[in-house]
């Protein structure tokens, strides 16, 4: 983690892009995602993540707060975050994803991500209303929201965007120059 931190220092310290062939040509959409910091900052870390996975749940607790106090606080960097599911791995997982989905519906993403990620082998259903009544989301929107499945084909959506950036795990990063519109963001570094 420290030396992943380094990495990113230096590459905000650093004014010019890499050469094309050490970044790949290669972009990240990032066009609806849920984010953090401002859309214009220079860097864009994209985090492709899974709800149910033990690395992502360290990352969100143990790093996720430094590069919020060091970077984006300070506006050096915009992070986005897109749903990657291991189904064969984690098969409650995509509920999961939904239901925080469903919690950003009511502006509660990023604490209902916090509590998913608290717990992350307990995302039945009774556990994932708790967390929203605990939040104080209108409870029968919410369970309305993930019986719906309103936002499967945006999980899905993002587990196909993720595989075809060559997504095989998770976390996965995507270090990238800030487009000027705030849209997709070219590859600096995976």
């Amino acid at each position: 983690i420290q030396r992943d931190l380094q990495e990113i220092r230096s590459l905000l310290r650093a004014n010019a892009a890499p050469p094309a062939a050490a970044a790949g040509d290669r972009s990240v959409a990032v066009a609806g995602a849920m984010s953090i910091g401002e859309r214009a900052a220079p860097l864009t870390l994209v985090e492709f993540t899974d709800f149910q996975c033990p690395f992502c749940a360290r990352h969100a607790r143990d790093t996720l707060p430094q590069i919020e106090r060091d970077y984006i606080s300070t506006g050096k960097l915009r992070y986005v975050v897109r749903d990657f599911p291991i189904g064969s791995l984690h098969p409650d997982a995509r509920r999961a994803h939904e239901a925080v989905r469903c919690a950003g519906d009511q502006n509660r993403y990023w604490e209902m991500r916090a509590r998913v990620f608290a717990s992350p082998k307990d995302v039945a259903v009774q556990t994932l209303t708790t967390y929203a009544r605990d939040l104080g989301l209108d409870v029968a929107a919410f369970k309305g929201c993930l019986d719906s499945g309103r936002h499967t084909t945006q999980v899905q959506a993002d587990v196909a965007a993720g595989a075809r950036a060559g997504v095989t795990g998770t976390p996965t990063f995507f270090l990238a120059r800030t487009a000027p519109d705030g849209g997709d963001v070219r590859v600096v570094r995976s």
